[in-house]
């Protein structure tokens, strides 16, 4: 049961969500591989051990000479040109399919079952420990290498220079979406841990393709998937499952007068980014937000302006309006 079907259970409805389906349900998404898919710590450490560093993701080896040359022979065929049977000329397509065959050979499996489409290729994603905060270190890298442009062609800078190249999956998008919104409803987004996070990470990628009318990265995709990967494997382990299923945010934190606020507060901006509306039209959740007893509801749904009201100059549209005095001009 992944996580989207868990939260369907945990909200007893029968229409609030989607089953995320995610690649060739034939093929095995090697981005899905985890530890315990390999059989000896060799190879554990072998795929997800990078720069001397234990990753939270599987990490293909980079080709050597020897292990290409002797993975090669198999490539053998009228349609593969001579120079990519030699690790030294050949093309990185053929690089990269050597990888899967290596990564094949040690999960005794076909080739032919991998799916690479969501892997990333690009080594900076594979710096630090934790993808996510990869993402911003990957970036950093991207933004202080320079570019001789002089030189670059059309489709250089035009396409694969263009960071918005990979299509939205937007049935993904609106799957973790309701993901977000029955944990709110049902009150266990803060014990489902990055709810908050998703949801703004979600309300990020609407702005930045322009309501879906335009492509988004590759690594805002990646992220998307990760959070479905993390809430799937919170879900599924049998003793967070059971905690999570059997109390509210309510009691883990509402109830309690050292995190109550900390409760409300994030309630409240989640609420406020499901809809993009100010801190005064919280009112319109009221009914939705009764389905659970909640003595911190008032807190919750109070008309007033937040913080980030003022700062955002929401607060102009909301003054009443008032008569000044001019002095007069002497």
């Amino acid at each position: 049961m992944n996580g989207l079907q868990f939260l369907k259970e945990m909200s007893n409805s029968s229409n609030t969500t989607k089953v995320v389906r995610l690649g060739n349900p034939n093929k095995i998404d090697i981005t899905k591989l985890t530890r315990a898919d390999f059989k000896t710590p060799a190879l554990r450490a072998k795929y997800f051990r990078a720069n001397n560093l234990s990753l939270d993701r599987l990490h293909l080896p980079e080709m050597t000479a020897e292990v290409y040359n002797e993975v090669a022979k198999d490539f053998k065929g009228p349609k593969t040109a001579k120079a990519n049977l030699s690790f030294d000329t050949a093309s990185s397509y053929f690089i990269r399919k050597a990888q899967l065959r290596v990564l094949a050979e040690d999960l005794g499996v076909n080739p032919s079952t991998l799916d690479s489409s969501n892997y990333i290729w690009n080594e900076d994603y594979y710096i630090h420990p934790n993808f996510l905060v990869n993402l911003n270190i990957a970036e950093d890298l991207f933004r202080e290498r320079g570019d001789d442009w002089r030189e670059a062609s059309a489709n250089t800078v035009y396409i694969a220079k263009d960071a918005k190249n990979t299509s939205l999956d937007a049935e993904l998008w609106e799957n973790l979406y309701h993901f977000c919104f029955i944990a709110i409803v049902s009150r266990k987004a803060m014990l489902l841990h990055k709810v908050p996070q998703c949801l703004s990470f979600l309300m990020s990628i609407l702005e930045y393709s322009n309501g879906f009318t335009e492509n988004v990265t590759g690594a805002q995709l990646s992220v998307m998937r990760s959070y479905i990967e993390f809430f799937t494997n919170l879900l599924t382990d049998e003793e967070a499952s059971s905690f999570i299923k059997s109390n509210t945010d309510v009691e883990v934190f509402g109830a309690y007068e050292a995190t109550a606020s900390d409760y409300v507060e994030t309630y409240r901006t989640m609420l406020r980014q499901l809809v993009r509306c100010t801190g005064d039209e919280l009112e319109y959740f009221r009914d939705i937000m009764s389905t659970v007893s909640d003595p911190n509801l008032e807190k919750i749904l109070e008309q007033a302006m937040d913080p980030e009201d003022c700062l955002s100059g929401v607060y102009l549209d909301n003054e009443d309006d008032e008569d000044f005095e001019v002095e007069p001009e002497e």
